[in-house]
């Protein structure tokens, strides 16, 4: 059952809940506290790949929780604008989302 959709690509709810059901208890509360619908299924890909390679739970979630929110940042640029007070570009040229409040030529 294809039932939504998240980061470009089509979630299988009852997937992405296995995964979630999957994930060690700290990365369950990572993405229980996440701002954003993060996709469980990456997630557990993600953290199965950081584990072969030998990488620490704990340390795997705060590389995760940074990753997310310096994208978050980018997000909130895209979503409201250059003057809201947690937007950052970081340097680069973005355009606003399709759903933004806010265009280039008009930030008020």
């Amino acid at each position: 059952m294809i039932g939504n959709t998240l980061s470009g690509h089509a979630v299988d709810l009852y997937e992405d809940f296995a995964a979630y059901e999957d994930l060690p208890p700290l990365l369950r509360r990572v993405l229980r506290r996440a701002r954003r619908d993060y996709d469980a299924t990456v997630v557990r890909q993600q953290w199965w790949r950081a584990s072969r390679r030998g990488i620490d739970l704990r340390e795997f979630a705060v590389v995760l929780i940074d990753s997310w929110s310096h994208d978050e940042a980018e997000h909130t640029y895209r979503d409201y604008g250059p003057l809201h007070p947690e937007a950052d570009n970081h340097g680069r040229r973005l355009r606003p989302s399709k759903a933004a409040c806010w265009t280039p030529g008009k930030t008020q």
